[in-house]
Order: C-alpha cells, then structure tokens, then sequence
C-alpha cells in the first residue's frame, strides 16, 4: 500500500557548482514521502522524488551516506531514445545494368535467327540472358514479300558490382537508454565518477521498474508516452557492406517482384534471378527494326529503376530514395542482425520516479550561452528545421522565433539541452512546424539567465519539391545489330546463269546414273546367264563321262 503524505511541494536548489564532468538540469517536479507496510502491519516511511526529463538532460541527486557527513551523488542522463524494429523478411537485390544486342534476318536469306534458339531461351553472357524471338510480315530492306525475323539477347548485370539487402520491418519497441553513474567529491571541489551503467528502458508499456543498491538503496520507475515520430512499418534497404538504412522508396515486397518497383533483380540460391523473366522480360522488351538489311533498330524498355546500357553510353532510370538519417527527426537509422535501430534526435518527455531511504538533495549546474548563428531550412521532403550552432555553450537553452523584431508575432519556442559538461560549440538540427516562408528573428538564452538572451536575424533556405525519376523515360533508343553475313544478296544475272547451269548439270547427272543402273543390271544379267551356261555345260560333260565308265565296266563282264 502507497500513501502520498503530506503537501507536495517544488524541491528547492542548492548553490550552483561548477563540475567538468556533470551537467546537471534543473528539472524537478516534486517531491513526497511514501509509507508502505509490511505483512505485520509495520511501517517504513521512505523519500520520493519525480523528475521531468526530455532527450539529453541530466538529473542529479545527493544522498547523505547513513551515520556520516560523507554525501554521494547519483546522476541519470537520458542518453538516447531508440526504437528496435524486428526484420520480418529480406532478399538481396542489385539494379540490374541492361544491355540489349538485336539482328533481323529476312525469310529465305542466310541468318541465324530462328524460333528454336531465340523463342524464351536463357542465354549464357553476363549475370543473367534471356533470348527473344519475334516474326514480323515484312521489314523495310527485304522483299515486300518476304517475311523478317528479330531475335535478340537481353543481357542483366549488376550495376557497378554493387548489392543491396531489402528488409521488411515489423512494430518498433521503444527504448529510453539512460546513462547512470555515481560520483563522489573530489579534493579540488569537482565530483570525480565511481561507478557507470548503461541503463536500457523498455516503454512498449508506458511504465517500467528497476532498483539500485550502490552506495544507497533506490528504486527507480519511468513512464513515458508513445514516441511523436516514428519509420512506418514497412520495406526499406541497405547496401551491402554498410549499416546506414535507406527508404523513401517504392519496393517490392518479399513475396512481389513487379518491374515497376526497386528490387526486381534479385540474387536467389547462388545466382541472379528474376522472377518469371523468361515471360516478363520479353513482355518489358521492345524493338521494331528500321532496316533489316543494314540491322538498324530502335529499342525501349519497360520497366523501372534500371540502368539501361546504350550504344550512346549508360542512361540512368534509377531512384534509389534517401537515407532515413537525413530527416532531422533521426540521429541514426542503422542496420544490425535481425533488427533496425533507429536513434532518435529528438525525444519524449519521460518522468523519473526515484523512491529513496534518505530525502535527496538536487544537484544542478548553470546553463551558457556566448552566440549563436544558423539559418531556417526547407528540404525537398518539406522537412522544416533550424540548423543552428551555439558556440561556448552548456546546460539547457531555450529559443523564441518571431516574425519582426519587435516581437509582435511569436511564431514558436524551441528547448535545446546540451548533454557535455563543458563548455563547447554545438550543432544541432531543430524540428520547426510547417508555417516558415521568409526569414525569422530568433533569440536565445541560458535556461537559467532570460536576461542574457541574444537576437540574430535568419536567413530561410528553401529548396524545391524532390523530382523522383523512378520511371524509365519511355524512349527508344537507336541501335544497331551486329550479324555478319546476314542478308547478303548476289548479282541477279549470275544467280540466273549458275543457277541454269547447276539445273542443266543436275539432270544430266540424273540420266548418266539412271544409264548406270541400267548397264549394271545387263552386265549383271549377262553374267549370270554365262556362268549357267559353263555350269550346264559342267553338268552334262559328268553325267557323259559317268555313262561312259559305265558301258566300259560292261564290256569287261
């Protein structure tokens, strides 16, 4: 059981200090005393403070050390604010680099150009080929009325050897990463550091607990909202070899491969690939020849985010989006196993409840400023910022943006909290609304100090809308084929004259064989009709002598 006892009042602040290595903020919102009982009905009365914090403010607490004067301090720096979106899905892919070789051959003439080889065939030059086969009723060089065949050879390689990982990023979680630290007097009257922790806090609740027991007991709740800005769930990528994650880009999906959005050309088991390519590249490809007889053509190609390799040099079709960093909401968008990570620039407001054994003391430091200058931004994405530099700067500063300088019309007020210690120049990119058109007159000055406020004037910079050429731009482009040998046509009068003459030979060589045969087969007939006879002949002259032995063994019985 919690009970709040007593007034809740605004803490005071001690003496301001001057520590290097600390900037403390003054961002108490109050504090209280909270009594809980155990299970025998005892009490315990313990101190409880909350804290207002926002990205890169730091607050600071003393605690006296039981039973001595000696005191610790504890410091909580609200680092960074990140969210971890899980990759649901990826493919490798690359712009392909697209180079097109044509040839027309016209019917009856001498050409390789035929439905066989050509007719949705894979060839085998460069990543990845496909042939294509197409028969037309006539071309201009053949006779009007011969029909022309075009083949060609769609060659696909990786646009200057580069890759790319397409990832598909499921619902963030948020993280609020505090810098814990305890610290102890110095002898020269700074704080010098005994212990440091990096303090990640999942807010995917609004709410989350830990406790710590170094030096003092303490227990430590934050509640935040749901973060102002966050990437969208979706397909972004990044190049291969590095971790910067790009987007503002139409992608295919993992499960879609359309010619019409960024990674169609994918790398799939060992290869490059492209999903149906045998059907879609010849349905994408377009040629019609000028000339058969000379291979002159045009060709086009429908499809987008390519490089299209022409005889004239390579003509770019590539939209390739953004890096997500550039928005001046985002630090860094970074690619890690499994999951992206995205820090941002600017935060939420969390709370810190820290219920402690001792009332604290709040530490805090004062905030400087020296100048400032900058000027006012419109990007081609219509981000509105303030690019600014503080110089001899620390603490919290705070800034008015006014129309004029007599402050007649106040257009905005800005918080900027400087996480070093030491005094230093600053850079920063600050998130206006969309309602600049003309340069404004800005003042800051110290959190601590209004009476040190300085005014500049600021120049607005804007640039225009962002043409994207993610389309091809719909030309063709002139070629010419190579096919040596192809189409060539000989002399009329001597085509007539050996062509006479090679019928002539063919016939007489026709008749000289028939001629053949036929004294063949009386020589053949002849012959046998011979060799009966001196068989007959044979035959008679045995039975002859036969007979004779006969009569003479008669006579001598």
């Amino acid at each position: 059981m919690l009970l709040w006892i007593g007034t809740i009042a605004l803490l005071w602040n001690l003496p301001l200090v001057d520590a290097e290595s600390l900037n403390c903020q003054n961002n108490v919102v109050m504090e209280g005393k909270v009594r809980t009982y155990d299970s025998r009905g005892s009490a315990e009365i313990r101190s409880s403070t909350r804290l207002a914090m926002s990205l890169h403010e730091t607050a600071c607490i003393k605690l006296k050390v039981a039973n001595s004067s000696y005191s610790v301090m504890h410091s909580f720096e609200f680092s960074k604010l990140e969210q971890h979106y899980p990759v649901t899905g990826a493919y490798i892919f690359a712009v392909p680099l697209l180079s097109t070789s044509c040839f027309c051959g016209c019917s009856g003439r001498s050409h390789k150009c035929n439905i066989r080889d050509y007719s949705y065939r894979k060839c085998y030059v460069g990543s990845l080929c496909y042939r294509t086969y197409q028969s037309i009723p006539r071309s201009i060089g053949c006779k009007s009325n011969e029909r022309s065949e075009q083949c060609c050879e769609i060659r696909f390689d990786s646009y200057e050897n580069r890759s790319f990982t397409a990832v598909k990023l499921g619902q963030p979680a948020t993280l609020a990463v505090f810098r814990y630290r305890v610290h102890e007097p110095s002898a020269d009257g700074n704080w010098s550091s005994l212990f440091e922790e990096i303090v990640p806090v999942f807010l995917n609740q609004g709410y989350s607990s830990w406790s710590h027991h170094r030096r003092h007991k303490m227990r430590l709740e934050v509640t935040a909202n749901r973060a102002f800005r966050e990437m969208q769930p979706g397909m972004y990528y990044i190049e291969n070899g590095d971790s910067e994650v790009y987007g503002y880009v139409i992608m295919n999906d993992i499960g879609e491969t359309s010619l019409e959005k960024l990674g169609w050309f994918r790398f799939v088991d060992g290869e490059w690939d492209i999903r149906r390519g045998s059907i879609n590249v010849r349905q994408a490809h377009n040629v019609y020849f000028t000339n058969c007889l000379e291979q002159t053509y045009y060709t086009a190609f429908d499809a987008n985010y390519f490089v299209l390799n022409n005889n004239d040099g390579k003509t770019l079709h590539v939209d390739m989006g953004r890096s997500m960093s550039s928005d001046p909401w985002i630090d860094s968008a970074t690619y890690t196993d499994r999951a992206v990570v995205v820090q941002h620039a600017e935060g939420l407001s969390v709370t810190m409840h820290v219920i402690t054994e001792t009332r604290p003391k709040i530490q805090r430091h004062s905030s400087e400023l020296a100048d400032f200058s900058g000027t006012i931004h419109v990007d081609e994405k219509s981000n509105y910022y303030l690019n600014i530099t503080f110089f001899e700067a620390r603490g919290t500063i705070l800034g008015s943006i006014y129309t004029n300088e007599t402050r007649s019309q106040l257009q905005g007020r800005v918080h900027v909290p400087i996480a070093s210690g030491k005094k230093a120049n600053f850079t920063t990119r600050i998130s206006l609304a969309a309602s600049f058109n003309s340069s404004q007159y800005v003042c800051f000055h110290p959190k601590d100090d209004p009476n040190e406020e300085i005014c500049h004037w600021m120049r607005f910079l804007a640039k225009p809308l962002r043409k994207t050429d993610t389309q091809g731009d719909g030309k063709f482009y002139k070629a010419k084929g190579l096919c040596s040998g192809c189409n060539e046509e000989s002399n009329e009068i001597l085509e007539w004259v050996f062509g006479s003459f090679a019928m002539q030979f063919n016939e007489t060589l026709h008749y000289l064989k028939v001629a053949l045969l036929i004294g063949c087969s009386v020589f053949v007939t002849i012959g046998l009709c011979v060799v009966l006879y001196f068989v007959f002949k044979c035959i008679r002259f045995l039975f002859q002598s036969v007979n004779c032995i006969g009569n003479f063994i008669r006579c001598f019985l």
